[in-house]
Formats: structure tokens, C-alpha cells, sequence
């Protein structure tokens, strides 16, 4: 029980620390775009691609979170083997 809490709380830390590399990326990027621009130099299809990978972003981080989670529940629940089994199955 103990070891499977602690498993969550792993899988937990690293989707947080994910999803914080992910803000502070974006947050630069920002910064460095409004240091090369002025707000009136945007354009609008500026405005769309930036939107669209921003959509993009979101998707793959989800994406990244579910095969975390998934990754962590398969092996949450894996049976272990005994001391025997294990024995038995490096002989044969």
C-alpha cells in the first residue's frame, strides 16, 4: 500500500514538474517575442499559428500526462512474483 502511495506521488511530482517546464518554456518564448515585436506588429495569422501551437502544446502535454498515468497504472497493478516463481522462470 505504502509503496503504491508512493508511486502515485512519484507519477504526480513528475506530471507537475512536466507541466511546469512547459509554463516557463512558453513564458520565455513570450518574453522573447515581445522583446523582438511591438503589440501593434502582430498580425493575425501571427496570432492564429501562435494559437494553433498552443493548441498543439496542450495536446501533446496531455498526451504525455495519460501515458505518464497509464505507464504508472500497469505498473501499480502488475502482479509480483514470488521468491519461487522468480527462481523458476530464470532456470527455465
Amino acid at each position: 500500500m505504502i509503496k503504491m502511495m508512493r508511486q502515485c506521488a512519484h507519477n504526480l511530482l513528475d506530471s507537475f514538474t512536466y507541466f511546469l517546464l512547459m509554463v516557463i518554456l512558453r513564458k520565455e518564448k513570450e518574453r522573447q517575442v515581445k522583446r523582438r515585436t511591438s503589440p501593434n506588429e502582430v498580425s493575425d495569422s501571427e496570432s492564429e499559428e501562435e494559437r494553433l501551437k498552443d493548441q498543439r502544446e496542450k495536446e501533446e502535454l496531455e498526451q504525455h500526462m495519460r501515458e505518464r498515468d497509464a505507464a504508472g497504472t500497469r505498473k501499480l497493478t502488475e502482479q509480483k512474483l514470488t521468491r519461487k516463481e522468480e527462481a523458476w522462470k530464470s532456470v527455465t
